[in-house]
């Protein structure tokens, strides 16, 4: 008897740690896109910067601004205003790693 207990135990702490883990990731990600959320990139931002100058490392961070989004939404709704944002972190997302790509290529050769 308790040895089950011992295992029904397991079995919730290891649920209640993959639960844990998910609102973590909920946290700090963006509902639509699952792009990082702004609260999430500030609270790492500090931290990065001093890691990149403690290693005399080049850091490039940029801010995307989709000029007249709202007038997309009012215009279009809101559906297809969230299909541009999910379009757009795609497109990001895809130049990040084709980039990425180039530069261990260019390292490599």
């Amino acid at each position: 008897m308790l040895e089950k207990a011992k295992e029904e135990a397991e079995q919730l702490n290891k649920l209640l740690y993959e639960e844990k883990q998910k609102l973590q990731e909920l946290s700090i990600t963006d509902d639509l896109t699952g792009a990082y959320n702004k609260r999430y990139i500030t609270s790492c931002l500090s931290e990065e910067i001093a890691t990149y100058h403690k290693k005399h490392k080049k850091l490039t961070v940029a801010m995307i601004d989709i000029d007249n989004f709202k007038s997309i939404n009012d215009t279009y709704g809101h559906l297809y205003g969230d299909y541009i944002l999910k379009r757009v972190d795609q497109l990001l997302y895809k130049a990040k790693h084709k980039s990425k790509n180039l530069i261990e290529k260019e390292l490599i050769d």
